[in-house]
């Protein structure tokens, strides 16, 4: 049901608002040729993304080139660009934006996706230098699995304060030593996003050119972590710095998953504990009974072992395999705590 419009209404905020409900882009730019009414609220939908992102790296950098001479013709578009989405971000696709004088872009994508692209050249520093110290600029998001964190370094020591937010998709970091890059005024951080790609200990263990302090009640509201649990850099985790924490997931049982459950505080809140594999039964399950019997759990409900009993390379009888665990964890199991839950392709079955 559409909203009745008051009587009075100027004529111009009639068409504004049916304008607002026209969804097709080719519908849009009819609407903007046709009536100089309809032209500013027609193009800023239009215009309001910009994607310089095409298949191959050539198609890549004749997009630039061509928002850039559109823009360069008619300048009164430029504020109506809001969101600015990279493909590639080498001296090729930039030189021609940089020359822009943005003026109301509020965010930016950075990818390293588009293929074809030297990778050795991009990214271009000193031209997204140029793009991310724009004073409207609130949110940066970089995109792609060659971001390296001294890129993302040198990219942050350019924004400005106002920055807001920042973004990583599908970006692999690699491990690289960041050099410590002098900033008065970095911009404090209100949202940290992960899209398909893991938080990596660079972007903590190095000083990046942010201010994360606003992010810090985030820890008091998480109530679930899942770790590798063979990999050493979670024996420096300090979980009790998460006051909420309930579940606890390994994707092995390893030593450094038992360390790391000793820096559980006396008081803490874990109701699960869940271990899961695919594959060969790990040789540390009675290292992990040893670790787990002394420590303080005040409310532990479940000790979970999840694993498949049939894979390409491994096979056990779910019945032995339960056994095995029963066996092997038996003061979890006398406990009542221990639960064994088996994974194949079509069906899950749990025995307790």
């Amino acid at each position: 049901m559409h909203a009745i419009l008051p009587a009075g209404l100027p004529v111009q905020e009639i068409w504004d608002l049916i304008i607002d409900e026209i969804p097709s882009k080719k519908d849009l730019q009819s609407c903007s040729l046709v009536c100089r009414a309809f032209v500013a609220r027609a193009q800023f939908p239009l215009f309001r993304l910009i994607y310089i992102w095409k298949i191959t790296h050539q198609q890549t950098v004749a997009t630039a080139i061509a928002l850039a001479s559109l823009l360069a013709a008619s300048p009164h578009l430029i504020p109506r660009i809001r969101s600015l989405n990279l493909g590639a971000c080498d001296a090729d696709v930039l030189s021609s934006l940089v020359q822009i004088p943005w003026t109301h872009l509020e965010s930016i994508s950075l990818g390293l996706c588009v293929p074809g692209a030297d990778f050795r050249r991009i990214p271009n520093l000193v031209c997204l230098g140029s793009l991310v110290c724009l004073g409207s600029l609130r949110a940066v998001v970089f995109s792609g699995g060659q971001w390296k964190t001294e890129d993302i370094a040198q990219v942050l020591s350019h924004c400005t304060p106002h920055l807001a937010r920042v973004e990583f998709f599908e970006c692999g970091f690699a491990a690289a030593d960041v050099p410590l890059v002098s900033q008065c005024r970095a911009p404090k951080i209100q949202r940290l996003y992960f899209k398909d790609g893991p938080m990596p200990g660079t972007l903590i263990d190095y000083p990046l050119p942010w201010d994360l302090s606003a992010l810090t009640h985030v820890r008091s509201t998480i109530e679930s972590l899942h770790f590798d649990g063979i990999d050493h850099g979670i024996e420096s985790l300090d979980l009790s710095i998460f006051p909420a924490l309930k579940y606890l997931t390994s994707d092995d049982m390893g030593c450094s998953f038992n360390a790391l459950l000793t820096s559980l505080p006396p008081n803490n809140t874990i109701d699960t504990i869940c271990i899961r594999w695919f594959g060969q039964i790990p040789r540390l399950v009675a290292e992990f009974q040893k670790t787990f019997i002394p420590l303080k759990l005040p409310v532990i409900r479940h000790v979970e072992v999840e694993v498949a009993p049939e894979t390409s390379s491994f096979r056990y009888n779910a019945t032995e395999l339960r056994k095995r665990f029963q066996r092997d964890l038996s003061q979890i199991h006398e406990r009542g705590l221990l639960s064994v839950h088996f994974m194949a392709a079509t069906r899950a079955e749990a025995y307790t």
